[in-house]
């Protein structure tokens, strides 16, 4: 699965982004209705596709939020929000200017492809198996080009440093790749649309339905814990997380109870506020319940 949908964005990667644009991670959101936020611990632009039967479901973006106002004032700001159909085209923008979705009707999917902070601690081997499913990682050099894709936002703030501080900012956007904070790139056509849906239907077609072991006395299908532990443990990251499911039926020693995500989890971890339970520091890795989306999430 992760080398069709990788596969999905190198066939469809517009021209001029091919060496400008790189991924080391995807989200990908089914029925859900992101409010407002900025997103943490993104390098660089993301490139996100909405797909299904749906209606509305725009993505409300804000291109020239610079942080300088709060998300409370900023959606205050006449004609600062843009709402652009990602069901009908491919958006690139940046993940950590303010952002949500709006109310749909329908089944609607959202990938979304970024970068995430700090990547170039991952092991080795784990970047080589990224590569290895279509992963477009990055080399810590890339990273100043990756900052130029873009043109810095310009903000909806008035206040002091007028006309020097404004020359500054549009100097910064003159080297930028593309003169805006976001571009839009719509699919040409019915035709278009019936060409992707094809092409997966001819992928999968040739791919048999996986088959999940059941595991535990009810014979409720669940994931084996079987991972492997980080041998250089150098800190644990949200980003590094995956779906385990509704249920923790094995290894529950490794569960970290008493925070609502991984995020707080990976915070507490991090800063000190608990101590590593040994179990989790010999394993490498925790298990952790989401409140929001009501399962569990493994976390190295």
């Amino acid at each position: 699965f992760n080398k069709l949908v990788c596969r999905w964005l190198t066939d469809n990667l517009p021209e001029e982004l091919k060496d400008r644009f790189w991924f080391t991670s995807i989200n990908i959101n089914k029925n859900y209705a992101a409010r407002i936020h900025r997103d943490r611990n993104n390098v660089g632009p993301s490139i996100i596709k909405a797909f299904g039967d749906f209606k509305e479901g725009q993505l409300s973006y804000f291109p020239e939020d610079d942080k300088g106002l709060d998300l409370d004032s900023l959606v205050k700001v006449p004609d600062a929000r843009l709402k652009l159909d990602i069901g009908a085209g491919t958006l690139l923008f940046d993940g950590s200017r303010a952002h949500e979705v709006e109310s749909f009707k329908g089944e609607r999917f959202s990938v979304v492809y970024f970068t995430c902070a700090r990547f170039w601690k991952a092991p080795s081997d784990l970047k080589s198996q990224l590569l290895e499913f279509g992963f477009r990682v990055p080399t810590q050099a890339a990273l100043p080009n990756m900052a130029k894709v873009l043109r810095p936002p310009q903000g909806y703030r008035k206040g002091p440093g007028g006309k020097s501080a404004a020359l500054k900012k549009a100097a910064r956007g003159s080297m930028s790749l593309i003169k805006a904070g976001y571009k839009f790139w719509p699919l040409s056509s019915d035709k278009e649309k019936q060409r992707l849906e094809q092409q997966a239907i001819k992928y999968w077609a040739k791919k048999p339905p996986r088959q999940v072991k059941e595991e535990n006395e009810n014979k409720t299908k669940v994931l084996s814990l079987g991972i492997r532990a980080k041998a250089h443990h150098d800190g644990w990251h949200p980003n590094l997380s995956f779906l385990l499911g509704p249920e923790l039926t094995v290894r529950k020693n490794l569960e970290l109870k008493g925070y609502a995500n991984v995020v707080d989890a990976a915070a507490a971890l991090n800063g000190g506020e608990v101590a590593v339970p040994k179990a989790i520091a010999k394993a490498g890795y925790c298990v952790t319940f989401s409140n929001r989306t009501k399962a569990y999430y493994v976390m190295y």
